[in-house]
């Protein structure tokens, strides 16, 4: 059982059932269904987990399984009761609605069974999530093109491994590597200084987000390199796809045969996941980056009716959950909602208001305008103060000085130009040298085009151009400009990263659009019909019309009135004849779509994936890292690392070079060490004498005391970044001249290849 536990097929399942299922039972118990209930599953158990380590770790509770399991039965019991109580209401509004119909007049009864039974139906639609639901093969096609996007993801990810559990081995992944560790061997997972030992020094009650590594460090893997692969696929395979599934859903409700061309795509663009989650190994930031499209998608669903207490809910968990990932998400989501929440506002202060939403028969005779405008603009009241009491708590809280330095982050990635952003971002130039991903980059460009011609879902085009400026801001020189972007370090990746969002979104209108355009000319001969207003073979008038009415209100959507896109729906949406639309026709366009989606996808395996399995082995392959000067752990380590444990007494204290293997002593050792990450910013006064001067340990008295306070006894020294050795020019400041044959200073214990562990014996 421990052999097949300890495998990446393994580690990767438990991991996706560790995210997905405690959100996903305590929504189902709440009455949460469908896509909805899988979309914010994840972000539910992120939000749950990050409240509990941090109660936990106030009042000295270790964060363990059976902690957790504690924490979902609470949660679920408390969804419990929400379940209950809202069909309870609905029970009785039933009731409330026969009772008017029997004592009412007729046409009073009516007007408000009919609202009743809106409002059931709306409720009903939450339950299960935005839009009209997908038939059998569209369902069918969704699984298919995620499983092929995943196979593609997982293919160039892992063919750079030597192993399902080797560390990658870039900065941001040992301190990664090294938190989980610590949350297992402290139990502390609380984002306030529950890892202090790896992200600055103990004692620091330092800020870092913990979520992700609260999650991973549940897994039952023994190996904490597994661990931590399997929870990085688990949201780059799973997580990330559900999430763009759902966006799509909310943003196109009646679109339903979009929904599989944006899940195939999930992995066809190289800024996310494959980017940001194995090259820069940020793996909570790409845990918040894969849980915004649910938070984006709620708001849109929000904007639809924001006086509803279900959307004010899901909105809730949704963003609560993302930036519980990583509190950097709040901005991202703040960022990419901004287009759609200024033309919604806009719409309700400036009188516009939202088709329908007056329409309650009890209050839209007797509502006079004060109390109209009222209604409107509450909600948007209530966000404004929410807003504004979170700004409030970060202003005047510690949390200010974190984001403080947030904003001052000195990023040392050299500067671009503009164009050179912009090109690399609309070419997905990340992995290729020359632009390899054309059709999707072009299906891209070409449904930006049609949804500004036919005025639907701007907001999509407005964030996807923002997302883009951002980019270009935060990899440019540095000006005023450019501290706009210190919400995300300045750093271009992060912002890159949030690129797909948006463009599948895009590419997914542009590929059914270059579909419907194809069939228009292969049935008229190329010309005629399709040559007229919708040539570009998308769109006219309101998405919304699932809705039925109260969906006619997202920012962008409702030019073409409510109702309005079921009527269309066949091949094109609202094509300038639906009813001369043949069914034979809708199939056409909808095999059209899939051509051009599998060719999208032929090119990615064909082009992008070995750029990524090159680029993969160039951060987990020792022979890759080596020729590139990046090495920092090697087969020599792995062997030194799996034996320490049973080499030196429980709880002594190893120093390593952080330059070397032995940065991992704490993950991959099991042992409790001075150094958990390469960088040396934020070192204790010991640490930072050692890092300086631990050489000189038989000659300076200083160094001595720091071994000393620290409790260090033995060291973990590489022969390669000695002097003389292979990687000498790679060793931290004060191991450079380390001499392990000074009298009296080392006792050699046990070697593995050029690594060797040392008892120190000079400050005896």
């Amino acid at each position: 059982m421990r052999v097949l536990i300890d495998s990446l097929p393994a580690a990767i399942a438990l991991a996706t059932a560790v995210w997905l299922v405690p959100g996903w039972s305590v929504l189902r118990v709440a009455g949460v269904r469908g896509l909805a209930a899988w979309a914010l599953a994840p972000g539910l158990t992120a939000g749950v987990a990050a409240c509990a380590t941090l109660l936990f770790g106030r009042v000295g509770l270790g964060w363990q399984a059976s902690g957790a399991l504690v924490v979902w039965l609470v949660a679920l019991a408390v969804a419990g009761i929400v379940g209950f109580a809202g069909r309870h209401r609905m029970a009785k509004e039933r009731s409330a609605a026969r009772t008017a119909n029997e004592r009412s007049d007729s046409r009073l009864a009516n007007e408000r069974s009919a609202g009743r039974l809106a409002k059931e139906r709306s409720a009903a639609r939450m339950a299960k999530g935005p839009g009209r639901p997908l038939n059998a093969i569209q369902t069918r096609l969704a699984l298919a093109g995620a499983a092929i996007a995943g196979a593609l993801v997982l293919a160039a990810t892992v063919l750079g491994m030597p192993d399902g559990g080797a560390p990658l081995q870039v900065r941001d992944a040992f301190v990664h590597l090294n938190a989980i560790a610590e949350i297992r061997l402290t139990g502390n997972a609380s984002m306030f200084g529950g890892i202090d030992a790896v992200v600055s020094h103990t004692g620091a009650d330092s800020f870092y987000p913990t979520t992700w590594h609260a999650i991973a460090a549940l897994m039952p893997q023994s190996q904490v390199g597994l661990a931590a692969n399997g929870a990085m696929l688990a949201v780059m395979l799973v997580i990330w796809p559900v999430s763009m599934a759902y966006l799509t859903r909310c943003v196109f409700p009646a679109r339903p045969e979009l929904m599989p061309i944006v899940v195939a795509l999930s992995g066809a663009l190289s800024f996310f996941p494959f980017t940001q989650s194995v090259l820069s190994a940020q793996w909570p930031n790409a845990l918040g980056t894969a849980l915004l499209p649910v938070a984006l998608g709620a708001t849109v669903v929000w904007l639809r009716d924001p006086r509803r207490l279900a959307n004010w809910t899901v909105l809730g968990i949704a963003v609560a959950g993302a930036v519980a990932a990583h509190p950097n998400t709040a901005f991202s989501w703040l960022a990419l909602a901004l287009p759609a929440l200024t033309i919604s506002a806009w719409r309700t202060v400036s009188g516009l208001g939202i088709p329908g939403q007056d329409a309650d028969p009890r209050t839209a005779r007797t509502a006079g305008p004060w109390e109209a405008a009222m209604r409107r603009t509450r909600p948007w009241l209530v966000l404004v103060v929410l807003i504004a009491m979170l700004g409030g708590l970060v202003r005047f809280t510690p949390l200010w000085n974190i984001l403080a330095g947030v904003m001052g982050y000195h990023q040392t990635i050299a500067t671009r130009s503009y164009p050179f952003t912009v090109g690399r971002l609309l070419a997905d130039m990340a992995l290729w040298p020359v632009p390899a991903n054309v059709i999707v980059s072009a299906a891209v460009i070409w449904g930006a085009v049609v949804l500004l011609r036919k005025r639907q879902a701007r907001y999509i085009v407005a964030a996807w151009c923002l997302t883009i400026v951002l980019a270009a801001l935060a990899g440019g020189p540095e000006n005023a400009l450019r501290g706009v972007t210190g919400f995300w370090y300045k750093h271009v990746f992060r912002l890159e990263a949030l690129y797909p969002i948006t463009a599948l979104l895009l590419a997914a209108v542009g590929i059914w659009a270059a579909a419907n355009w194809l069939a228009t000319r292969v049935q008229h001969g190329g010309g005629g019909v399709g040559a007229g207003r919708d040539s570009p073979g998308y769109a006219g008038g309101g998405e919304d019309g699932a809705n039925g009415g109260a969906g006619a209100v997202s920012p962008g959507f409702a030019e073409g009135g409510a109702g309005t896109a079921d009527a269309a729906t066949p091949g094109s949406p609202l094509a300038a004849d639906a009813a001369a639309v043949p069914a034979a026709r809708e199939v056409n366009v909808a095999r059209l779509a899939g051509a051009l989606t599998l060719a999208a996808l032929v090119v990615m395996a064909a082009c992008l994936v070995p750029g990524m399995a090159r680029r993969s082995a160039g951060v987990y392959g020792p022979v890759a890292l080596a020729a590139r000067g990046a090495l920092i752990v090697d087969t020599d380590d792995r062997l030194m690392l799996r034996d320490i444990a049973d080499l030196i007494p429980a709880g002594a204290v190893v120093i390593a070079d952080p330059a070397s293997g032995g940065v991992l002593l704490t993950s991959f050792g099991g042992v409790a060490a001075v150094f958990q990450r390469t960088s040396l910013d934020g070192l204790g006064e010991d640490q930072r004498v050692l890092a300086q001067h631990f050489s000189r340990l038989a000659t300076d008295p200083a160094v001595c005391t720091a071994i000393a306070d620290l409790g260090v006894r033995y060291a973990y020294l590489d022969e390669d970044l000695l002097p003389g050795g292979s990687r000498h020019d790679q060793a931290t400041a004060g191991f450079a001249d380390v001499d392990v044959a000074a009298p009296g200073a080392f006792e050699a214990i046990a070697t593995r290849g050029s690594v060797t562990l040392y008892r120190l014996t000079a400050c005896d």
